[in-house]
């Protein structure tokens, strides 16, 4: 029988500073994926609920592409997007208050990071939203880059986005 479980993480060096790092799973689930996808609806909900009428930058539209063909959505919709979907696929890191306390991996932690850190794992984020390549697939093959390290695969676990 099948057996459902989660798909395991690797661990990323951020590239600011060699000595931090975070686990990310090794694709998104669906649940991930639809997490997301409702933070950028509830955002298009409040603009459309908030005056209907362009803002400035507050609404200026970006092309995404996610293999379903192209999408027009607002810089606050694809924010909302990829902050969700960062907080569901990081299941660790080692960020910590000035107490040595571990940080929550949370909105507002993931929006205090360094914008080269925030672009590359908004990058791992979309070459994980469609799973792994299928000749990284099988029993023996895992996903490799030179800024990646394996982790050992521990049940998923889903972080609950801040209202």
């Amino acid at each position: 029988m099948p057996q459902l479980r989660g798909p395991g993480v690797d661990r990323l060096v951020l590239p600011s500073d060699p000595q931090a790092w975070v686990d990310m799973k090794l694709r998104a689930s669906y649940g991930d994926r639809t997490a997301a996808q409702e933070a950028m609806v509830n955002v298009s909900v409040r603009q459309a609920g908030a005056n209907g009428r362009s803002q400035g930058r507050r609404n200026q539209m970006v092309t995404i592409d996610q293999g379903s063909g192209q999408q027009l959505l607002t810089e606050f919709e694809t924010q909302a997007y990829f902050l969700t979907l960062l907080q569901r696929l990081i299941v660790d890191w080692n960020f910590t208050d000035e107490f040595g306390a571990p940080l929550p991996i949370n909105r507002a932690n993931l929006e205090l990071l360094d914008a080269e850190d925030g672009d590359f794992l908004e990058a791992e984020a979309k070459a994980r939203i469609g799973g792994r390549p299928v000749d990284q697939q099988g029993p023996s093959k895992t996903p490799s880059s030179a800024s990646s390290l394996p982790v050992a695969a521990g049940p998923a676990t889903a972080t609950p986005p801040d209202s």
